[in-house]
């Protein structure tokens, strides 16, 4: 079940009392104990393949994920580890740590599980463990062979930092945003010196973005933009009146507080923006999602230079990937409502060319990840905007995608 409905469904099920704790690191050093007498044991004997020893290996395997996923759950309750035993305390640690750069379900669950060990009240993120786990990033980028074998160690200690800045205190995690982006930044670095895209992982380029944008959320203070579009009542039950009224396209003219952009963010937002024309579309995916994410949290002034930013990537001589990323992210800045009069019209046009979007590549063409991020920008659009607002576009559109329909269609006969 761990394997195939995955840690977030099964973690609610464990039982999480105080007095499970002890009885968790029991099991484990139980089958740490017996893991190594059998390995003597198959060290020393020769098995046929009646009486493989596969099976013991997987069943201690799944042990140690029970274990792990067991462990992550008792950590969400409030407990002080120095009334039950302090050296329960680093041993949790010492666990997680032996995991961490495990592939597969057991490395996700020892992830989740130190992450939200240093979520609570108790844990300092200053202990010295967190730096550790950083330095073997930068060591692991420094070996020479990196990209055949300590791939899964950069993996496993990005997967953990990202855990660790949703589910940890955001006060804290300030003090490591320069250390830690100083490791997301040597990594991007070496990606862009690779020239062979076989030799890049897509899972460590993924996180690189994921990690980045939630440093820069811890960076920047939630607030209400003001400036950001007002769409209106859209509750269904009220009256029609209220439901006919066109809100107001200019934003109001109250004065809003300029935002103060550290040079962390900005190092933070160039790379997500690199990261929209990358090869690889969960990569690109994540990009835009958290560059709306930041966006949101930036005042008017700076929300719409990264908005040209993004428009200026759909040109007709940037390639399909650019084009991909740029609908993504303006589709989620269309989603926040942070598209502003002045950029609507644009905007629109970007899409209507997105939705036509077909480049000949050989005997075939691309272009049909663009067309349907188009699409979902168009849904964006016509979901965030009120209708009067779109009139003058709406049949342009209508147009634009029949005849996108029709070419299709032809293409495939």
């Amino acid at each position: 079940m761990m394997h195939t409905r995955k840690c977030k469904k099964v973690d609610k099920y464990f039982p999480h009392e105080v007095i499970h704790l002890r009885l968790i690191l029991s099991y484990f050093d139980a089958i740490k104990k017996f893991e190594k007498t059998f390995n003597e044991f198959v060290a020393a004997g020769e098995f046929s393949r009646e009486d493989s020893p596969d099976f013991t290996r997987k069943g201690i395997h799944d042990s140690y994920l029970m274990i792990v996923a067991w462990l992550s759950s008792l950590m969400r309750i409030p407990f002080s580890f120095e009334k039950i035993n302090p050296h329960f305390r680093a041993k949790v640690i010492d666990i997680c740590k032996e995991f961490i750069t495990h592939t597969g379900t057991t490395g996700d669950m020892a992830c989740m599980c130190l992450a939200r060990y240093y979520s609570r009240s108790d844990s300092s993120l200053t202990d010295g463990h967190i730096t550790e786990i950083i330095e073997q990033v930068s060591s692991s980028i420094d070996n020479s062979e990196y990209a055949v074998k300590r791939v899964y160690a950069v993996v496993g200690s990005l997967k953990f930092l990202c855990y660790l800045y949703k589910v940890g205190p955001k006060e804290k995690l300030r003090e490591l945003n320069e250390q830690v982006f100083e490791v997301v930044q040597k990594v991007a670095d070496l990606y862009e010196e690779i020239y062979d895209e076989k030799l890049k992982d897509s899972t460590v380029q993924r996180f690189l973005s994921k990690l980045a944008g939630r440093i820069a959320l811890t960076e920047l203070k939630a607030r209400q933009a003001k400036w950001k579009y007002n769409r209106g009542s859209r509750i269904l039950g009220v009256q029609r009146q209220t439901i006919d009224e066109v809100p107001d396209l200019e934003p109001e003219a109250d004065e809003e507080e300029d935002v103060e952009i550290s040079e962390t963010v900005e190092a933070v937002l160039s790379l997500l923006i690199n990261c929209l024309s990358d090869s690889s579309t969960m990569v690109r995916w994540n990009a835009a999602k958290h560059l709306g994410r930041v966006t949101e949290r930036l005042d008017a002034d700076n929300a719409s230079i990264l908005l040209g930013e993004i428009l200026n990537m759909l040109d007709d001589n940037n390639a399909e990937n650019s084009w991909h990323g740029g609908c993504s992210a303006l589709a989620e800045f269309s989603r926040r409502n942070m598209i502003t009069q002045e950029h609507i019209a644009i905007s629109i046009t970007k899409i209507k060319e997105g939705l036509c979007y077909d480049k000949r590549r050989g005997e075939g063409s691309v272009g049909s990840n663009v067309r349907d991020a188009a699409c979902y920008a168009s849904w964006t659009f016509a979901r965030g905007f009120h209708p009067a607002h779109l009139k003058d576009y709406i049949e342009d559109s209508v147009k634009v995608s029949s005849k996108s329909s029709e070419a299709q269609s032809l293409a495939q006969r």
